[in-house]
């Protein structure tokens, strides 16, 4: 099955909510079998993200966070993908 690398930051209110919601997909992504990477919190960061992507090559990667056309950012608002 797909390997799936979640990055999920909770340093605010909006992100928390994200959070929160996006534990549905892990449950059900485990359900189906797939390899999960679940980097949540403080471990949500370019350095451990951009780690596992290096080293797991996963085929699918669900970011929660802020950001804007150009940029995705981590915990504390971490720039990881620009």
């Amino acid at each position: 099955m797909a390997c799936i690398l979640f990055s999920r930051p909770r340093h605010d209110d909006t992100l928390e909510y994200l959070y929160l919601y996006s534990g549905e997909l892990l449950k059900e992504s485990e359900m189906l079998g797939h390899k999960i990477l679940n980097k949540e919190g403080a471990d949500a960061n370019k350095a451990t993200i951009l780690k596992l992507i290096s080293q797991q090559n996963p085929e699918f990667i669900m970011f929660n966070g802020h950001g804007n056309s150009e940029e995705i950012c981590g915990h504390n608002n971490e720039v990881i993908v620009s």
